[in-house]
């Protein structure tokens, strides 16, 4: 058997299997975090969603949601995570800014349920 681990081919070969299998290991565990960071992400979003449907009416409630969604850790999650979660942030503040002026917010709606939805499929094909 010793004899057998002295032939340089038998080496590469155990030495490329031991590579093979060590980046087998990595992508699987690297998957299993960002899966598990997806999770985290839809589920501090959900509570989000929640306790702004339980706030009463009015400009501060928007305030604390988007409060909430900015402080959500999504570094493990995959980037078209990361990025379907800034893109709704980013579509809801003008709406707030407008809302704070007294404009009117119609006109960011879309936009707005355009960017949740992005969010949600995203979330969905990660998880």
């Amino acid at each position: 058997m010793h004899a057998l681990f002295r032939k340089r081919s038998t080496r590469v070969l155990l030495l490329t299997l031991c590579a093979v299998f060590g980046l087998f290991l990595v992508r699987s565990y690297n998957g299993a975090v960002q899966q598990n960071g997806t999770r985290a992400v839809a589920a501090l979003f959900g509570h989000a969603i929640y306790e702004i449907q339980q706030a009463p009416p009015g400009i501060q409630r928007v305030e604390i949601f988007l409060g909430r969604l900015k402080a959500i850790d999504s570094r493990k999650s995959p980037p078209e995570v990361q990025q379907a979660l800034r893109n709704y942030i980013a579509a809801i503040e003008p709406s707030l800014q407008a809302a704070r002026t007294g404009q009117s917010i119609v006109p960011y709606d879309h936009a707005i349920a355009q960017a949740k939805q992005r969010l949600v499929d995203v979330v969905r094909d990660n998880e």
